[in-house]
């Protein structure tokens, strides 16, 4: 058995302390020693057998435990083992879904995959239905921060600072400047600024805001712009609804289950990651349920979110979730039940998993 090398896209990781936080093994039935997953490893994926996924909240100290917990996961002791024990389906694995490592809830997991089945409701992948960019990167590489501004008084949402942005409702919070020699790409970058954003980048421990919408245009930073395509609806009415939606209970399964696992509790969302978060099929609503999203954002936008690990306490999110829950008709003990166990997932609170 392995460490898994830095780099590994696995979510056994290091925090920046260099410490192990997040653990999964995966194997199946037939093999005799499981394997570290490391972006898809895992013996079952070549079987008929389901893999078994375990995530583990407590890591082995030393190489003799970690031999020890991979005897007991092959030899069925399940009883012996400090984590969580799936068993993933063959064609999930097949089609390269390794979501049964992203949470150590089995709930979440599965939650997730019914997410994307069409079981909550009929969904959309946001990439689907909006246009997402420019990423954070390039606006990093053409852009400079500016206390003051140029003739064209160009603005950006460039930090995610969570003692700041704490309600949907936010604003820029500086200007910027081309860099010199980039003034063309700049301009063509400036034409792309939008006001709904979506996070990048975030501490999970401190985030409060998946997404949010400004009162005027923007680029972002460590956020990420966001424009609807529809013929039926105002893009204003669809932003408003799916900053509601993404900022619900089911709205952040929908988002964490598609981060990338290298720094469970530190994920950095691709472009990719975030076209494939599961959002609803607005088209297939009834007018009267995206209304009822988009007032959620009038009603609640200028409210302050608590950081996730207080999702249990936080009245601004119990109420979102109330009127999402209703107006997407999905059941009030389900979304109950999500969000107990995403105060409880150790990638969330930052703190050691209590069984």
């Amino acid at each position: 058995m392995r460490e898994p090398a830095e780099g590994d896209e696995g979510p056994l990781s290091r925090n920046e302390e260099g410490e192990l936080v997040s653990s999964m093994l995966a194997t199946n039935d037939e093999s005799p020693l499981p394997l570290y997953g490391g972006g898809g490893l895992g013996v079952g994926a070549q079987t008929t057998q389901p893999t078994t996924i375990v995530n583990l909240y407590e890591n082995p100290a030393t190489p003799a435990a970690a031999l020890g917990v991979a005897r007991d996961i092959a030899e069925g002791h399940k009883d012996r083992i400090k984590g969580s024990v799936q068993h993933w389906p063959r064609s999930r694995i097949e089609k390269g879904d390794w979501g049964g490592v992203q949470f150590l809830s089995p709930y979440l997991c599965e939650k997730f995959v019914e997410l994307q089945g069409d079981e909550f409701f009929a969904f959309r992948e946001l990439g689907d239905l909006a246009d997402l960019g420019p990423a954070g990167q390039g606006v990093r590489g053409i852009f400079d921060r500016s206390e003051v501004p140029n003739k064209d008084a160009m603005t950006a949402l460039w930090y995610h600072k969570t003692n700041v942005t704490q309600k949907m409702r936010a604003r820029w919070d500086t200007y910027i400047i081309p860099k010199p020699g980039k003034q063309k790409q700049a301009a063509d970058l400036w034409m792309k600024r939008k006001q709904m954003m979506i996070v990048a980048r975030a501490r999970l421990n401190t985030l409060r805001c998946a997404s949010v919408r400004l009162d005027e245009r923007a680029l972002g930073s460590l956020w990420i712009p966001c424009m609807f395509r529809n013929e039926n609806y105002a893009e204003e009415h669809l932003e408003k609804a799916a900053c509601a939606y993404l900022n619900s209970t089911i709205g952040l399964l929908a988002i964490l289950g598609n981060r990338s696992n290298k720094i469970p509790s530190y994920p950095h969302f691709s472009m990719d990651n975030l076209r494939r978060i599961p959002v609803p099929d607005f088209d297939a609503l009834e007018k009267a349920q995206v209304a009822a999203l988009a007032a959620a954002y009038d009603a609640l936008c200028d409210f302050t979110l608590l950081p996730l690990p207080r999702i249990l306490e936080d009245e601004t999110r119990g109420a979102l979730d109330r009127i999402v829950t209703d107006a997407l008709d999905v059941q009030p003990e389900v979304v109950a039940n999500i969000r107990r166990e995403l105060s409880r997932e150790p990638s969330i609170t930052g703190a050691p998993y209590e069984p």
